[in-house]
């Protein structure tokens, strides 16, 4: 991971919540000439995900999403997503500031 990029991730402390989420993620990059690449794999977790200053492109169709920086560095883009069926190519240029939880199945549902 370069050195202007990061990726945390962090277990629930709180009894209750250890049953609802797997974990948070914080992952940031503050370089503009940043390229990542990668490809988000089925499984049984729920991500609520969300980015700011970015626009966020999803083709469903080619199972694809495109991450790039926006012209507005306080919009928010908000995602919901349940991927237990087939992998998504994710390709991130420049700069970006995602927060996520994973919860395990049906754990948003107490929220």
């Amino acid at each position: 991971m370069e050195k202007d990029t990061s990726l945390t991730t962090v277990k629930p402390q709180n009894d209750r919540l250890k049953k609802l989420i797997a974990y948070y993620y914080f992952h940031i990059s503050d370089n503009d000439k940043h390229s990542e690449s990668f490809y988000f794999y089925p499984n049984y977790l729920h991500a609520l995900t969300i980015y700011k200053g970015n626009e966020v492109e999803i083709n469903v169709n080619t199972k694809t999403s495109k991450i790039s920086p926006s012209t507005d560095n306080n919009k928010l883009t908000f995602l919901y997503t349940i991927n237990q069926k087939d992998k998504y190519h994710v390709d991130i240029k420049g700069s970006y500031y995602k927060n996520g939880i994973f919860f395990y199945s049906l754990g948003i549902n107490h929220f």
